[in-house]
């Protein structure tokens, strides 16, 4: 819901203009990883995707938590 028609957006790291992640196109290990129930970004689109999207909000950390611990979420 909150992307939107959007392709792109600022990288927390740099403030540069960067394109949003796609996943039709490039490969998700290539741009993030999991530590514990945080997403990381390794790439400038990981970091601003995530920044963007919000996925390591409190919400969604405990979310992704609870779902590690009953095995339903994999990388």
């Amino acid at each position: 819901m909150r992307k939107g028609s959007d392709i792109a957006s600022s990288d927390p790291a740099t403030g540069g203009l960067t394109p949003l992640f796609n996943s039709r196109t490039q490969d998700w290990e290539a741009h993030f990883r999991l530590e514990d129930e945080r997403l990381i970004g390794g790439t400038p689109e990981g970091r601003t995707t995530l920044e963007f999207l919000r996925l390591n909000t409190f919400e969604c950390l405990v979310e992704r938590a609870e779902l590690l611990e009953a095995g339903f979420y994999s990388v």
